[in-house]
C-alpha cells in the first residue's frame, strides 16, 4: 500500500509541476503578439455567428473553439487572460488525461519518464498560453487515444466507453482540425480489432455515422474555405510534401521533417537523441503488440498523406496533437534502454536520460523564474500614452500593426500612420519616411520585424531616419521598440 501511494504521489508531482509551470506561462500575462493578435482581432470583433464565416487575415481556427473564446470575451472582458483561459484549461485537462494514458499505455517506468517529458517540455507549456487551439488539439488527441485504449481492454467493450467515444469524437472534429486523423487512427484499430464480432462493429458503424455527419457539417462550415486559401497555402508551401520529388532537396524532404519534429514540435533539443528512443521504443512495442504502435503509426501515415495532398501541413506547431503519443514511445524507448541495462551496464540508458532531460529542465526551471516573452509591445505604448504631447504623430511599422489595434482603445490611441509592407522594394519604406519628413515628434512603433535577405527591416528604417531627422528618444522591450524623432529639416 506504501508504495502504491508513493508512485501515486511521483505521479501527480510531475501532473502538479507540469501545471505550475503552465500556470506562470500563462500569469506572466505578456502581450499578444503578431499571430495572436490577428485571430484575437476577428474574435473581438465578429458576433457568434459571424464567426462561421471566413476569418480576416488568412486565419483559420475550428468553430467550437471560436464560440469558446467569443464567450470568454463577453462573459470575462476583452484582454488577454480571458483570450487564454481556454487553452490553459485544456492543457491541464491534457496533462491530467496523459498521466492515465501514459499509465495504461506503456511500462511503469516509461510512463513515468514520458509524463515527466509531458510535463516539462517546451512547446507544450508555451501554447498553453496561446490564443491559439494547439492545446485543445492535444487535449482531445490524448483524450480519444485514451478512450481506445480503454476500450480495447474490457472484454466485452463498454457500450459506456463505446458512446463516450463516439460524442467526444464527433464533438472534437468542431474543435480540433487534426483529431479527424486521431479519430480516423483509434477508429480504424478498433474495426480492426473486432474485425470479427458483429455487435462491436454495429457500435463503431454507428460512432462512424455520428463523425461523418460531424465532420461533414465541420466541412461545409470551415474547413473548405481553410484548405482552399491560397495564402495558407503559400505560408505552409515547404510542409507539403513534394511530389514528385524535383532536386536532391526533395528527396530530403521526409527524413529532415521526421528528424526535425523531435526537435519541434516535440520540444527535445537532443532530437537525435529523441530519434533514438523513438526507434528502441517502437521496436519494443511491436514485440509486445501493444496498440499504441499502430495509432500512433496510422495517425503520421494520415498526417503524411494529407500533406502530400496539400491539405494539411506536416510541419511546426500544426502538429502539437502528434507530441503526446511520440512522448509516449520514447519514454517507452528509455525505459527499454534501462531495463536492458539491468545486470551490465546501465550507462547508455543513463547517458540518454541525462540528455534528454538536462536542457528541457533547465529550459523550464528558467522559464518558471522568467516566464518565456515573444513581442511585449503593452510596455511601449504605456510609455508613449506618458510621453505623448499634443501634436505628436505615430507611425507603426506593418508587423505592429495587428498588435496595435487590439491595444489602441486601451491606450487612447485614436489616430495612426499605419506604414507599408515591401520587403521586395526598400523605396517604398523610403517614401513613407519621406511623407514624415518636417514633423517636430514622430513616434515610430516596430514589432514582428521581417527579418530576410540578409536585412533587417527595422535597422534599414532606422539608417534612413537617422538621415532624415534626430533621434529624441528610444525605447525598447522583448521583441519590440519605439522611438521619437524630429524629421523637421535642417
Amino acid at each position: 500500500m506504501t508504495g502504491l501511494l508513493s508512485k501515486s504521489a511521483l505521479y501527480w508531482g510531475l501532473v502538479i509541476i507540469g501545471g505550475s509551470l503552465r500556470l506562470a506561462q500563462y500569469l506572466a500575462n505578456r502581450s499578444l503578439w503578431f499571430d495572436e493578435a490577428l485571430l484575437s482581432l476577428n474574435i473581438v470583433r465578429r458576433s457568434l455567428s459571424d464567426l462561421m464565416l471566413p476569418l480576416d487575415d488568412n486565419q483559420g481556427a475550428p468553430i467550437g473553439f471560436l464560440m469558446i473564446e467569443k464567450l470568454a470575451v463577453l462573459s470575462l472582458g476583452t484582454n488577454e487572460y480571458a483570450l487564454r483561459l481556454f487553452p490553459l484549461l485544456s492543457s491541464i485537462v491534457a496533462l491530467v488525461l496523459f498521466c492515465k494514458l501514459a499509465k495504461a499505455s506503456i511500462s511503469e517506468r516509461g510512463a513515468f519518464i514520458a509524463l515527466g517529458l509531458f510535463a516539462i517540455v517546451d512547446p507544450l507549456i508555451y501554447y498553453a498560453s496561446e490564443v491559439k487551439q494547439y492545446s485543445i488539439d492535444v487535449m482531445f488527441a490524448v483524450a480519444s487515444v485514451l478512450l481506445c485504449l480503454t476500450i480495447q481492454k474490457r472484454d466485452p467493450p463498454s457500450v459506456t466507453l463505446l458512446a463516450a467515444y463516439g460524442l467526444i469524437g464527433g464533438a472534437a472534429l468542431w474543435f480540433s482540425h487534426p483529431a479527424l486523423f486521431v479519430l480516423g487512427s483509434t477508429g480504424t484499430c478498433l474495426v480492426w480489432l473486432y474485425r470479427k464480432e458483429w455487435r462491436p462493429l454495429q457500435w463503431l458503424a454507428g460512432i462512424l455515422t455520428i463523425w461523418l455527419s460531424s465532420f461533414a457539417l465541420v466541412y461545409y462550415a470551415n474547413l473548405r474555405h481553410l484548405t482552399s486559401n491560397s495564402g495558407l497555402l503559400a505560408y505552409w508551401q515547404s510542409a507539403f510534401i513534394p511530389l514528385p520529388p524535383k532536386s536532391f532537396a526533395d528527396l530530403l524532404w521526409f527524413p529532415a521533417h521526421v528528424l526535425g519534429i523531435f526537435s519541434f514540435p516535440v520540444g527535445l533539443p537532443q532530437y537525435g537523441v529523441g530519434l533514438l528512443a523513438f526507434t528502441v521504443g517502437a521496436i519494443a512495442l511491436y514485440r509486445e503488440k501493444n496498440a499504441l504502435l499502430p495509432i500512433t503509426g496510422l495517425m503520421i501515415g494520415l498526417v503524411l498523406l494529407a500533406s502530400a495532398l496539400h491539405k494539411y501541413p506536416f510541419g511546426g506547431r500544426l502538429l502539437l496533437f502528434l507530441v503526446p503519443c511520440l512522448i509516449l514511445m520514447v519514454g517507452e524507448g528509455v525505459s527499454e534502454m534501462l531495463r536492458h541495462g539491468n545486470g551490465r551496464t546501465m550507462v547508455p540508458g543513463v547517458v540518454v536520460v541525462t540528455l534528454l532531460f538536462f536542457q528541457p529542465v533547465c529550459d523550464a526551471v528558467g522559464k518558471l523564474v522568467s516566464p518565456r516573452k515573444h513581442e511585449e509591445i503593452r510596455p511601449l505604448l504605456s510609455y508613449y500614452q506618458a510621453m505623448r504631447q499634443d501634436g505628436d504623430l505615430l507611425y507603426r511599422y506593418d508587423g505592429a500593426g495587428p498588435a496595435l489595434e487590439f491595444y489602441a482603445r486601451e491606450y487612447g490611441i485614436r489616430e495612426y500612420i499605419s506604414g507599408v509592407t515591401s520587403p521586395q522594394d526598400l523605396s517604398r519604406y523610403i517614401d513613407d519616411v519621406n511623407a514624415l519628413r518636417g514633423q517636430p515628434r514622430v513616434w515610430l512603433l516596430f514589432s514582428h520585424v521581417i527579418q530576410q535577405y540578409g536585412l533587417d527591416e527595422e535597422k534599414f528604417f532606422l539608417s534612413v531616419l537617422n538621415r532624415a531627422g534626430h533621434r529624441l528618444d528610444a525605447r525598447t522591450a522583448f521583441g519590440a521598440s519605439l522611438y521619437l524623432y524630429d524629421l523637421r529639416k535642417d
